[in-house]
């Protein structure tokens, strides 16, 4: 079985206007004058409730400066840089110098894309005492051929590139290769296909054409067990999104290209032959005449909390366009609207034309706060867009265990609560259940209850599979190739001895204030932080949110 791996710290490559094809690389490109451009990304994380700390690399390559913060900016893959939400991080550039040593600065993350594996870094370019920057790595222009790789992709087969990154332990390792074409991936959309050797750690580096120095893209994946198959995002899909951001930033607007919607339905992949089956195929041409010509999927509506779309739907057209087959197409689509959108489906055999809700969860680079509630040991956050989970039919619930907490004021027994991955279906508290499908209506439950003794737990528990290597890997929907969720209800009953949101602690702040240089978990000590209104031990307080709760835990006004 063929398995996709991503590749911290990947190349990226960019086009360029000439293809003829390089006889000798080293004719063309001297791969010393690129590497002072070339970064290797360090990034730090620490759990915030464990304080235990670790650390991955990747690479990325500087593109210039900010003409309005006059800041560096580095291009780099998102996996490189991503952490949990409930992590600190401290993501720390080593720029190449003419002596042995690097030298190293910290960096911010400027933007981070919903769509595609990229995201943007800046730093502080005074700060540099010995690296060189003398030039960033050139980017292609739109008449570029390496702009638009998907209408050039055929011409630019064969053409030779190279890859500069950190793979492994290694530093400024350059390989060599040729594109060998397209790929497209139903998800994440286009790649550029490269037999260039791209492992681990040279995620988010520069794949660059040895014609002319362009970067035509950024190396992101390789496919383990079919030597030769690397992929990169294609750079100018990239230099529009992040351009389109940066024009929607200065217009004072809340950028839809970083906001992300509330999908309250999965979908699946339904292929021609499956069609055919449910005999479905004629219903769907007859509706989008020629869909077929371009697309050999449909995406169907397998599990849904909306109240407009059931189980069962096929999704035509969204605002008059053709869906097509493909969620990335969907997603693509989704993240330049707002509000209402008009989307025709095909139900039972009959087209219908409905109006789709798609809230907004907020422009996510703005935000400055995870929504959670912990409780009594347990961390409940709300399942993102990237975290699907299909329950049963007819039941999509979005609250889940995402850790637990070591806590000797409720004398911690792991078996005791519900595994992480498992899903709130309802709470109760004595009396009737609850149904709970986000965070507001578990908030909502508790602060009905606060003066309850105990709370009980309705839960789906995350099913796992073990190896005979010890290694847990979860179940896969076979419908949504997404982490299963089913099986027996169970139920667990916890104390309301230790409840938490964000209006009591703020996970942002003490991120900001984790001191990843302190000797000892003392100075690291989550509790400290929580804000209370007394330190007496037992007594009832009021959360801003109206949760009322027994706090046991000392904090600081």
């Amino acid at each position: 079985m063929l398995q996709i791996l991503f590749t911290m710290g990947l190349a990226l490559s960019l086009s360029v206007s000439s293809l003829a094809h390089a006889e000798d690389a080293s004719e063309f490109i001297d791969p010393q004058s690129l590497i002072f451009s070339v970064v290797k990304i360090t990034n730090e994380s620490a759990d915030i409730f464990t304080a235990d700390t670790q650390s991955s690399h990747g690479t990325g390559f500087f593109i210039g400066l900010d003409s309005e913060t006059k800041r560096g900016l580095i291009f780099t893959n998102k996996h490189v840089i991503e952490t949990d939400a409930h992590h600190a991080q401290r993501l720390m550039l080593e720029f190449n110098t003419n002596q042995r040593r690097g030298e190293r600065i910290m960096a911010r993350l400027v933007y981070s894309s919903l769509l595609h594996d990229f995201a943007v870094l800046d730093f502080d370019l005074k700060a540099l005492k010995r690296a060189n920057l003398s030039s960033p790595l050139r980017l292609p222009k739109k008449k570029s051929p390496f702009f638009d790789f998907q209408g050039n992709e055929r011409n630019l087969r064969g053409l030779e590139v190279m890859a500069i990154g950190n793979p492994f332990e290694g530093s400024n390792v350059t390989t060599y290769g040729q594109i060998t074409g397209l790929h497209f991936d139903p998800s994440m959309g286009p790649f550029i296909q490269t037999q260039t050797p791209i492992n681990p750690g040279n995620s988010g580096g520069p794949l660059i054409s040895l014609q002319t120095g362009e970067v035509i893209g950024i190396n992101t994946m390789t496919m383990s067990g079919a030597d030769g198959t690397h992929w990169a995002i294609p750079i100018g899909i990239l230099m529009q999104e992040f351009g389109e951001w940066r024009k929607q930033k200065k217009s004072k607007l809340a950028p839809t290209i970083a906001d992300p919607r509330q999908v309250r339905f999965s979908m699946s992949l339904m292929h021609e032959g499956t069609l055919q089956q449910m005999q479905l195929y004629s219903a769907i041409e007859k509706a989008v005449p020629g869909y077929f010509e371009n697309y050999n999927s449909v995406l169907m509506v397998t599990d849904s909390a909306d109240g407009r779309l059931r189980y069962g739907d096929i999704l035509l057209r969204m605002n008059g366009q053709v869906i097509g087959g493909f969620p990335y197409d969907f997603t693509r689509r989704l993240q330049r609207v707002q509000g209402s959108v008009k989307m025709q489906i095909l139900r039972a055999g009959k087209v219908m034309n409905l109006e789709v809700h798609f809230p907004s969860e907020g422009y996510h680079s703005r935000r400055q706060e995870v929504d959670y509630v912990y409780l009594s040991g347990l961390l409940l956050q709300e399942m993102g867009m990237d975290m699907p989970r299909r329950i049963r039919p007819g039941l999509t619930s979005r609250v889940a265990v995402t850790q637990l907490v070591d806590s000797p004021e409720v004398n911690f027994d792991s078996s005791r609560f519900p595994p992480p991955g498992s899903v709130i279906a309802a709470v109760s508290f004595g009396g009737d259940q609850l149904p709970v499908r986000t965070l507001f209506d578990l908030k909502q439950a508790l602060k009905a209850n606060a003066n309850k003794p105990f709370v009980v737990l309705h839960v789906y528990k995350a099913n796992y599979l073990s190896r005979s290597s010890g290694e847990v890997i979860p179940l896969l929907s076979p419908a949504t190739g997404a982490p299963l969720v089913d099986g027996v209800l169970d139920i667990y009953i916890l104390p309301l001895k230790d409840v938490l949101t964000p209006s009591r602690f703020s996970l942002h702040k003490f991120k900001k204030q984790f001191d990843f240089y302190a000797e000892g978990d003392a100075t690291r000590d989550w509790r400290r932080f929580v804000r209370v209104k007394s330190v007496d031990s037992g007594s009832k307080q009021k959360t801003d949110q109206g949760c009322e709760s027994v706090l046991i835990v000392p904090g600081k006004k």
